[in-house]
């Protein structure tokens, strides 16, 4: 099920749980590209292990992709 996070953001709650998980803080951001680009910097960062980054890049893909079946024609 999707939740409002914000005015600009709409996420689940798994992926609010995991983007909580690795301190990406959601509330304050103006876009899914914002958003976006956070988690791949996180993803860039050294210290994850390869079971995180794969739970990461999930949510990565599935806020791209909503974004564009849903943000694409505005």
């Amino acid at each position: 099920m999707l939740k409002k996070v914000n005015n600009k953001i709409i996420l689940t709650e798994e992926e609010i749980n995991i983007l909580n998980k690795y301190n990406i803080t959601v509330n304050n951001m103006t876009s899914l590209d914002e958003l976006l680009f956070m988690i791949d910097k996180k993803l860039n960062e050294f210290e994850l292990d390869e079971d995180e980054i794969d739970e990461l890049d999930l949510v990565s893909k599935s806020i791209a992709e909503r974004k564009y079946y849903n943000y694409t024609n505005e």
